[in-house]
């Protein structure tokens, strides 16, 4: 659908001016505020914000050859549009930055999103996925103890819980007293097992699920979004993106089939203070514990 209306749905205007069909050129259409796709997509990246040195000159100057691009990409020169309206002259040079984005060969599209989206590095995930689901089940576990725990233990994950529980604030105690093996967590990609010849029609993933084995409990889906989340310091105010991630997380730790392993240990994060304490206790014939806070 959004193709058919980028490529097919806009109208030129009766008698419209080089400047008024700007906005209406395809690859200015990928990035309009007009759909949800289109604002998606230009809040992850645009072209515009990527400076590019002796490229914004040529394009701002009109030189269509040696920027790389079609003549009839840029049939409003940005600076002849400033002497006559300077308000304009920015368009003008969004769309030609966008035309060159999408039209000249010399671009390096992958750097380009890199800079500014981190897409790639999602897309990374999901192929290791792919090719070593141990690999991936480490890192996602690693950035959830991280975010409840501020502990980066990639080997085991921490069925952390919440605790000193207000009706103002977020919980910011969370503790954990068992951990399960990482390696035992199981990732799965959507489609992929299920594989109808997508492979080679150019399928791409765009999300994994984090998964206890058996197909017990509940499933944790990590999307773009949820991996940008589990990566940000948490909050202990009002965030409902948080919360929601919260809960899916309590969701998916409450049903783990984790079985006491060795010593007892409670490890406990209070995100207001930043403080970590971390609680043993030995068995034997002199039963001990020990504190260390830091």
């Amino acid at each position: 659908m959004f193709l058919v209306d980028l490529f097919f749905g806009w109208e030129c205007p009766p008698a419209a001016s080089d400047i008024d069909r700007l906005t209406g050129w395809w690859w200015s259409r990928v990035f309009s505020d007009e759909n949800w796709l289109g604002k998606a997509i230009s809040r992850e990246f645009d072209p515009v914000n990527a400076a590019e040195g002796s490229v914004d000159v040529q394009l701002w100057l009109g030189d269509a050859v040696r920027a790389g691009v079609p003549s009839a990409a840029l049939l409003v020169p940005p600076f002849r549009q400033h002497a006559e309206e300077p308000g304009e002259a920015l368009r003008a040079f969004s769309a030609a930055k966008r035309a060159w984005f999408f039209l000249s060969l010399d671009v390096d599209a992958a750097a380009l999103v890199a800079r500014q989206s981190r897409i790639p590095d999602y897309s990374r995930l999901l192929e290791i996925a792919r090719e070593d689901s141990l690999a991936a089940a480490r890192r996602v576990v690693g950035l959830i103890n991280m975010y409840r725990l501020n502990d980066n233990d990639d080997r085991r994950l921490y069925l952390s819980q919440h605790h000193v529980l207000t009706a103002i604030e977020r919980p910011r105690v969370l503790a954990a007293s068992q951990t399960y093996n990482s390696d035992a967590v199981q990732v799965r990609i959507p489609y992929v097992s299920e594989d109808h010849g997508v492979s080679t029609a150019g399928f791409v993933p765009t999300r994994l699920e984090l998964a206890w084995p058996g197909q017990r409990g509940n499933v944790l889906v990590v999307d773009y979004p949820t991996w940008l989340r589990l990566q940000e310091q948490r909050s202990i105010h009002a965030d409902r993106r948080q919360e929601a991630l919260d809960a899916a997380l309590d969701l998916f730790i409450g049903s783990a089939p984790a079985q006491p392993d060795g010593d007892p240990q409670i490890s406990v994060f209070d995100h207001r203070t930043g403080t970590k304490t971390r609680i043993t206790a030995f068995s034997g014939k002199h039963p001990a514990f020990e504190v260390n806070r830091w």
